[in-house]
């Protein structure tokens, strides 16, 4: 079975409108200084385009106006000054973005990063993004993250390469992603320290429902391997996340889709069997569904 979320990592993002790109390590995009238009392809690329990074982490800072961005296939609305930073494996999507949206952006190849965060507590980074995120850093971190950015790409697309280039630009990264890092720290730090019982069920099941939901659909699967009724796990799923376990399925499903379609590399009656729908008729129907659109006239669009 083919996974869906083909491993992306920063080597394979030809599609990704990059600003400045630093061999396969690290890639930076942003509008800051010439703002999207409605019509311009930069801003069609970025948008409904579900994505999961492996071996690398990213971060998406908003300085202006509205984007709306799916994180898990939970929604998220950011603002001025918000962040959205994302550990490797976690499928995200750009939905939206108002006309006045300015946005700066960095994708980091773990190898890169890791020496960054050598000496912190990743533990408590990755425990704090697993329910929050997106983070308001507030004026003044942003512009500080905005600075340190700038150099960044200033140091990025110098043709004329210090010999000390790299230590340069883990210097300018480290001054960015510490000033994130603080900030999301002391949510941590505000926030419940230990996850309740509730929470840690809903976040297990994701983790199952990521892995299993091409073969498996049934409530009873995940509640048998959880260890709890269906009833329950229904409950919880509904009052952690606002959706029910049908909704989730239904959201896996027609991401993994859509992504499908869009690669042209399968068929549709071979997309409806990696989904592991009956038939292609069947799977027609449900994604026209769900999208308004047959499979074959999305993949037109697309």
């Amino acid at each position: 079975m083919k996974q869906l979320y083909r491993p992306v990592t920063t080597a394979e993002m030809d599609y990704t409108p990059a600003t400045a790109t630093m061999e396969n390590s690290l890639r930076l995009m942003d509008n800051v200084d010439v703002p999207f238009r409605p019509e311009d392809n930069e801003r069609k690329e970025l948008l409904n385009r579900p994505i999961q990074y492996v071996s690398a982490m990213s971060l998406f800072v908003t300085l202006s106006g509205v984007t709306k961005v799916n994180v898990g296939l939970k929604p998220y609305e950011m603002h001025a000054y918000d962040s959205l930073f994302l550990k490797s494996g976690v499928i995200c999507e750009v939905t939206d973005m108002s006309d006045d949206a300015l946005f700066f952006s960095i994708i980091l190849d773990e190898s890169f990063y890791y020496p960054i965060f050598s000496h912190l507590d990743l533990s408590v980074l990755q425990r704090t993004l697993q329910h929050l995120p997106v983070c308001h850093l507030g004026k003044e971190r942003a512009d500080e993250c905005l600075s340190a950015y700038r150099q960044l790409k200033k140091h990025l697309l110098d043709e004329q390469k210090d010999v000390v280039h790299h230590e340069i630009l883990k210097g300018y990264l480290q001054v960015l992603l510490f000033n994130v890092y603080a900030v999301y720290l002391q949510q941590d730090l505000l926030a419940e320290a230990k996850p309740t019982r509730q929470q840690e069920l809903f976040n297990r099941f994701m983790e199952l429902l990521q892995r299993d939901f091409r073969k498996e659909r049934n409530v009873g699967y995940y509640a048998d391997k959880l260890c709890v009724t269906p009833a329950y796990l229904s409950r919880v799923v509904l009052a952690q996340s606002g959706l029910t376990v049908g909704e989730h399925f239904d959201n896996f499903i027609i991401v993994e889709a859509k992504q499908l379609i869009r690669s042209r590399q399968y068929t549709i009656m071979q997309v409806s069997e990696m989904l592991n729908f009956s038939s292609q008729s069947f799977f027609g129907r449900y994604f026209k569904k769900h999208t308004g659109y047959t499979p074959l006239s999305f993949q037109q669009l697309a």
